[in-house]
């Protein structure tokens, strides 16, 4: 529907996300809504992505760490903070 976005992941772990981009949903670092997929901002394969209430979470494939991007404006990132991430950010434990 209307304001959603998309994630999708290669064979070899790359990460590529579109549509609604508003508030850093894609994590590709850019901004406005792209209906092109895009490399997410970081350059690590994934062993698992997905996406939830416009706040997307990857897996590091090889330190099994977690990122997330989005909005962040109630802490959904996990960093800590409640600062915008359009680019996957470590989450911390």
């Amino acid at each position: 529907g209307k304001g959603d976005s998309y994630c999708g992941r290669k064979t070899g772990g790359s990460v590529f996300c579109w549509g609604a981009n508003s508030a850093g949903q894609t994590g590709t670092g850019s901004g406005g809504d792209d209906g092109t997929p895009k490399a997410l901002g970081i350059g690590l394969p994934a062993s698992q992505v997905s996406l939830a209430e416009s706040t997307g979470c990857m897996i590091a494939t090889q330190s099994r760490a977690a990122y997330c991007w989005g909005p962040n404006g109630r802490g959904q990132v996990g960093d800590g903070t409640r600062t915008q991430r359009p680019v996957p950010t470590l989450v911390r434990f």
